[in-house]
């Protein structure tokens, strides 16, 4: 009777186990071709591609060539995604796929999430709502790309500012067909979509909505998409310098109580600055700033904080 009673056990579990899949392959980039040397690669993410347009790849190996767009740091691992969500005033955007390990039955309940975050460097000065996954039968390319009809199977309706933290999109659906590829980005026409203008913005007419993404996933288990660690994520201590490379003067966003910020130069030489809050953000110019290598040093009783800090007279 041990045994029998064990053997169902373990066919509960194993039954159990095949709804915990996650059905995305490489869900957090991390299983690369080699290391991106500049921008629009995805491809060397394994298994993702450029489902429209030049959607974006970073990775610790090479970490300077986001600056443009504002740093973050992977939620997982080494490496996430990028891509632009709106384009103001032109109606193109930036679209990344891959295929799923398994193709989606009809009639099931599918658990979808991924996380974003905001950029907010100087080739990005607008936030916006719409960040969505569509699932389709096809592959989408440059030359057939995804419909933007103002649908997609998750949506995210509420506008996303934070480009401190990663903040989880998550969403359930019926599969009406055997969808084989997921597609991440904005479906939704610009019209539809709703859009924030940062303070410190590029105020020209081509500026980006652009978010990186991260960890996503499918599965028929609500518990593997939805697991949500966000009040850990957010203790931690974060912060982001924006814009980077600069002309001197740029914003700090923290999430911590600071009880000190230095600057030095790359002799150690400490630079003189002045700050204040500006929209919330601390605005932090440097005095009779020459071009060069900075860091800054921001400590509180806990822990230490140094960043590079890249100026240029021509920014």
């Amino acid at each position: 009777m041990k045994s029998i009673v064990t053997i169902f056990c373990s066919i509960l579990i194993t039954l159990h186990s095949v709804g915990q899949v996650n059905l995305v392959p490489n869900p957090s980039f991390e299983d690369t071709s080699s290391c991106p040397t500049q921008l629009n690669q995805v491809y060397k993410a394994i298994g993702w591609i450029s489902f429209g347009n030049s959607p974006d790849f970073f990775h610790s190996c090479n970490s300077l060539y986001n600056f443009a767009l504002g740093y973050q740091s992977p939620r997982t691992g080494n490496a996430y995604a990028g891509l632009a969500l709106l384009l103001y005033g032109n109606p193109n955007r930036e679209f990344i796929g891959i295929r799923l390990n398994d193709s989606l039955n009809i009639g099931q309940t599918y658990f979808v999430s991924f996380y974003v975050s905001c950029a907010n460097g100087s080739s990005a000065s607008l936030s916006s709502n719409n960040q969505g996954a569509l699932f389709s039968t096809i592959s989408y390319d440059s030359l057939n790309l995804p419909p933007i009809n103002n649908y997609s199977n998750i949506t995210n309706f509420n506008i996303i500012t934070d480009s401190t933290n990663w903040i989880q999109v998550k969403g359930s659906f019926i599969a009406d067909s055997n969808y084989k590829y997921i597609c991440l980005g904005n479906f939704y026409s610009n019209q539809n979509t709703d859009t924030i203008r940062f303070p410190f913005g590029n105020t020209n007419s081509n500026s980006n909505s652009y978010y990186f993404l991260d960890d996503i996933c499918v599965s028929e288990d609500s518990i593997t998409c939805y697991l949500a660690d966000d009040i850990a994520e957010q203790s931690e201590p974060k912060i982001v310098l924006f814009p980077n490379p600069n002309d001197g003067s740029f914003f700090v966003n923290l999430n911590f109580p600071s009880i000190s910020i230095a600057i030095y130069n790359c002799l150690g030489q400490t630079i003189p600055f002045k700050s204040y809050i500006d929209n919330g953000f601390t605005k932090i110019n440097i005095l009779n700033s020459h071009s060069g290598i900075y860091y800054i040093k921001i400590a509180n009783n806990e822990f230490i904080y140094k960043e590079k800090i890249f100026i240029s007279n021509d920014y």
